[in-house]
């Protein structure tokens, strides 16, 4: 019963009282009261929530079960989460989408930087040292973040290249210790200073 049809059975009740209206504004209120009834119930939070997580990991078990205690507290019914679930789920993935595009162009934007700055057979020796200098001093983590794309930058392969060019590794000459001693220092601190100026001094820590 809606809410106009129980005051139109009050007023018809106060009009001219009769059993009959009497009986029709008992089983309205009755009836009114129940819809309120269910209608508070189906906005209360439920004893256990059902919500439909997406099998990505945009939405992790531990984010879901956080939500369900937010949602919990804020009074949401099963529907109005599931509702605020579903649009987490699309935002992040969409932010991560944006941001694969956005590493994705910014590696094929060095590369191209790369060839301008070295063109044709120049680049090949810059990209040789480049690497020699990583593979022997680069830890795992460096490398991992290097395949990311951040190793096309062309800064970072002319620092590496020039840090190779001027320890001069594998020069030593064995039974020399000392020397070799200062020259394996001297490139441990050049290699510390290029990582600070690039902002990767932390990766030897992950």
């Amino acid at each position: 019963m809606s809410f106009k049809d129980l005051k139109d059975a009050i007023a018809k009740h106060s009009a001219e009282p009769t059993d009959e209206s009497k009986q029709a504004l008992t089983d309205g209120l009755t009836k009114y009261e129940k819809e309120l009834q269910d209608l508070e119930a189906a906005n209360k939070p439920p004893e256990k929530y059902d919500l439909k997580r997406p099998d990505t990991d945009y939405v992790t078990d531990e984010d879901l079960k956080e939500f369900e205690e937010r949602a919990r507290k804020a009074g949401m019914n099963n529907a109005a989460a599931q509702a605020i679930l579903d649009r987490i789920h699309e935002a992040r993935k969409t932010q991560t989408e944006r941001l694969a595009k956005a590493e994705k162009d910014q590696t094929v934007k060095w590369g191209e930087e790369v060839d301008r700055r070295w063109p044709g057979e120049k680049k090949n020796p810059l990209l040789a040292k480049s690497k020699q200098f990583f593979d022997r001093f680069g830890s795992d983590a460096l490398k991992q973040f290097l395949g990311t794309g951040i190793g096309n930058n062309p800064d970072l392969i002319e620092a590496a290249a020039k840090a190779f060019d001027e320890g001069k590794f594998g020069e030593d000459k064995a039974g020399d210790g000392n020397k070799a001693g200062e020259a394996k220092d001297a490139e441990a601190k050049k290699i510390a200073e290029m990582k600070k100026g690039l902002g990767l001094e932390n990766l030897d820590k992950l």
